[in-house]
C-alpha cells in the first residue's frame, strides 16, 4: 500500500482500478515542406478544422438534455475553432514558415496557451487548458482518428480514469455512469475538466507527478479528493474505511435532498434566506434547482472574459445578459455586482497596467469611477434590464460614502439619458455595496446612510484583515474566516445594518461552509449567498441549530 498526494480539485470518495489513458500529444519536431506540398498540408488543415467543428457540434448536442456547465463550454469551443483569426494564424505559420501541418499546430498552440498562462487571472489561465484541448482535437481530427482511445469508451466495469490531462471532450465520450475519479498531473481546480467533475460528482485530484510511472493500470486504488490522497493497492482495513465514508456521504446526499421543498427554517423556526451566487446566464438553472431564494451575487466581469477579454461587451451585449437573467428569475431579487476588474481579474481591454500589488491597486469600483464611459454603459445596460425583474445594483470594494454618492449621480445620468433617448428604464433600483474592506466594516454606520443593503465579501475581508494573501500557499495555514478580528467584524457589520433597516448579507466562501453556519447566526446573520451546489447542505445544517435569544433582535 502507498500514498500520493496531490491537489484536492473535486471532493468526493472512490474505489476502483485505474485506466490509464494516454492522450494524443502536440508536441513534433519542425517538419519543412517544399513549396509545391504547401497546398496539401492547408487541405489538412482545412479537413482538420471541419472535422473538429463537426465533433464539437455533436458533443453539443449531447449536451443539450444534460449539464448547463458542458453545452457552455462547447459553445466556447465551436466559436474558437470556427474563428477566422485561428484559421488564418494557421495558415499563414504553414506558408510563412514551409512547414507541416502538424508542425503549424504545435507552434500556434504553443503561442496560444503561453498568452493565456501570461494573464493574472486564474480563471483566465486555466482557459489554457481549453486551447491544448482544442488543438489536441484540430491534430487527431486531420486523421480522421476519434481523440479518445477506442478502448476507454468500449470499458463495460467501473474505473478511475488516470491521465496526464483531461479535457472536456474527454468526458463527454465517455460513460460518466462509469468514471468514478479522475487523476491527473496537470489541471487546476477553476479548468473546464474540474468544473464538469464536480457538477457530476466525480472525484479529482489534480498534480500527480510523473503519472503513468506511479499508477499501472488495472491497478486498485482509493481516491479522496476532498484532500488530494490516492492510496494505491489499499489494503482491507483500507478499503473498509472508506466504502464506509462514501455510504456516510450517499446518506446525506439523499438526506440533503429531503430539504429541496422545504422553507430555509433553524430547528427554533428562525426564517434564514438563501440566495445563490453566479457568473452567468449560464448558471441560472442551478438556482432555480436548487430553489435559491434569489441571486446574492451576479458576476458581472465574467461578461467582460469572454474571447479572452480582449473586446469589451456593448451596452446591448450586456442589457440582453442582465434581462434573461432577471426574467428567468421571474420576479426573485436578483444582485448585480458592478465590474469587478483588476486585483486577479486581469481584463485586457481595460488596459489596467500592471501593478506592484493590484490587489490594493485599481480595481473594482476604484477604477470604474476613474473610466466613466465604461462604468456608464453598464450602468445604462443595468438600469434598463431592471424593467424586466427585480434587480439591485451592489458596488465592490467601498471604502467610503463618497465612492457611492459618485455612483449614485452616474446611475442618475444615466436615467436621464435613457430618458431622453425614449428608452425604458427602471428609476428605482436599489444600490448596495460590498463590506470587504475593514475601512467599509468600520465605517458601516455611516455607509449605511447611503447604502441599500449590505453585501458581506468574506473572502476579501478575511484576506485584507489578517493580511494573508489568500492565494499565497506558503501562508495558507495564517487565512481563516473564522479569526475572531473577522467575526468581531461580520457582527459589527450586521449590527449596523439591522440598526440602520437595511438587509445583510454574506456573500463570499463562508456562506456555503457548514463549518461556519453557527457562527455567522451568532453574528447575527440572516441572509446567506453562496454556489447554488450548497444551498441544501446549508439548509440541512440550518435545521439543526438553534438561534441564540440574544441574537434574534
Amino acid at each position: 500500500m502507498g500514498t500520493i498526494v496531490g491537489k484536492p480539485v473535486s471532493a468526493g470518495y472512490a474505489i476502483g482500478q485505474i485506466c490509464i489513458y494516454k492522450v494524443e500529444t502536440l508536441e513534433c519536431d519542425c517538419i519543412s515542406v517544399a513549396q509545391d506540398c504547401i497546398c496539401r498540408e492547408l487541405d489538412r488543415l482545412d479537413k482538420a478544422l471541419k472535422g473538429t467543428e463537426a465533433q464539437v457540434k455533436k458533443l453539443l448536442a449531447r449536451s443539450v438534455d444534460g449539464s448547463d456547465d458542458s453545452y457552455a463550454i462547447f459553445e466556447g469551443y465551436l466559436e474558437i475553432i470556427t474563428d477566422e483569426e485561428l484559421r488564418k494564424d494557421m495558415e499563414s505559420y504553414i506558408k510563412d514558415n514551409l512547414v507541416s501541418f502538424d508542425t503549424a499546430v504545435y507552434e500556434i498552440s504553443k503561442q496560444y496557451i503561453q498568452d493565456m498562462l501570461e494573464l493574472d487571472d486564474p480563471y483566465l489561465r486555466a482557459r489554457a487548458e481549453d486551447f491544448k484541448q482544442i488543438f489536441r482535437m484540430i491534430k487527431t481530427a486531420s486523421s480522421g482518428a476519434d481523440d479518445c482511445s477506442l478502448a476507454l469508451q468500449q470499458r463495460k466495469e467501473p474505473f478511475i480514469l488516470a491521465a496526464k490531462e483531461v479535457g472536456p471532450a474527454d468526458m463527454e465520450s465517455i460513460d460518466t455512469s462509469l468514471l468514478q475519479g479522475i487523476l491527473v498531473e496537470t489541471g487546476s481546480k477553476t479548468s473546464h475538466a474540474a468544473i464538469l467533475s464536480r457538477g457530476l460528482g466525480i472525484p479529482m485530484v489534480s498534480g500527480i507527478k510523473d503519472i503513468y510511472d506511479v499508477l499501472a493500470e488495472g491497478e486498485l486504488c482509493v481516491v479522496d479528493g476532498g484532500c488530494g490522497k490516492v492510496i494505491c493497492a489499499p489494503d482491507e482495513k483500507t478499503v473498509a474505511a472508506y466504502t464506509e465514508r462514501m455510504d456516510q456521504a450517499k446518506e446525506e446526499k439523499e438526506a440533503c435532498l429531503a430539504y429541496l421543498d422545504k422553507e430555509a427554517l433553524t430547528k427554533d423556526g428562525t426564517h434564514i434566506t438563501l440566495y445563490a451566487n453566479i457568473g452567468s446566464e449560464d448558471d441560472v438553472p442551478g438556482v432555480l434547482e436548487n430553489k435559491a431564494d434569489g441571486i446574492g451575487l451576479f458576476r458581472t466581469e465574467f461578461l467582460f472574459m469572454k474571447n479572452g477579454g480582449a473586446v469589451l461587451p456593448t451596452e446591448e451585449e450586456q442589457f440582453r445578459s442582465y434581462k434573461l437573467v432577471l426574467e428567468k428569475m421571474e420576479g426573485r431579487p436578483v444582485i448585480f455586482r458592478t465590474l469587478d476588474a483588476g486585483g486577479d481579474k486581469n481584463i485586457s481591454a481595460l488596459a489596467i497596467a500592471k501593478e506592484e500589488n493590484p490587489f490594493l491597486g485599481l480595481r473594482a469600483v476604484r477604477y470604474c469611477l476613474r473610466n466613466p464611459e465604461v462604468f456608464k454603459t453598464q450602468l445604462r445596460a443595468l438600469l434598463r434590464a431592471a424593467v424586466y425583474g427585480n434587480a439591485r445594483i451592489m458596488l465592490p470594494m467601498i471604502i467610503s460614502k463618497e465612492e457611492i454618492r459618485q455612483a449614485k449621480d452616474m446611475i442618475a445620468d444615466g436615467i436621464a439619458q435613457c430618458k431622453k433617448d425614449g428608452v425604458p428604464v427602471a428609476e428605482q433600483v436599489p444600490l448596495g455595496i460590498m463590506i470587504e474592506t475593514p475601512a467599509a466594516a468600520v465605517m458601516a454606520a455611516e455607509l449605511a446612510k447611503e447604502a441599500a443593503f449590505f453585501s458581506i465579501g468574506t473572502n476579501d475581508l478575511t484576506q485584507y484583515t489578517l493580511a494573508v494573501d489568500r492565494g499565497n500557499e506558503a501562508i495558507a495555514d495564517l487565512y481563516s474566516e473564522s479569526h475572531p478580528a473577522v467575526l468581531h467584524l461580520i457582527a459589527h457589520v450586521i449590527r449596523c445594518g439591522r440598526q440602520a433597516g437595511i438587509p445583510v448579507d454574506v456573500c463570499g466562501e463562508m456562506a456555503g461552509n457548514t463549518d461556519f453556519t453557527e457562527q455567522l447566526l451568532a453574528c447575527g446573520l440572516r441572509e446567506f449567498s453562496m454556489s447554488p451546489i450548497h444551498i441544501l447542505r446549508i439548509k440541512r445544517r440550518l435545521a439543526q441549530l438553534t438561534v441564540r435569544p440574544d441574537n434574534v433582535e
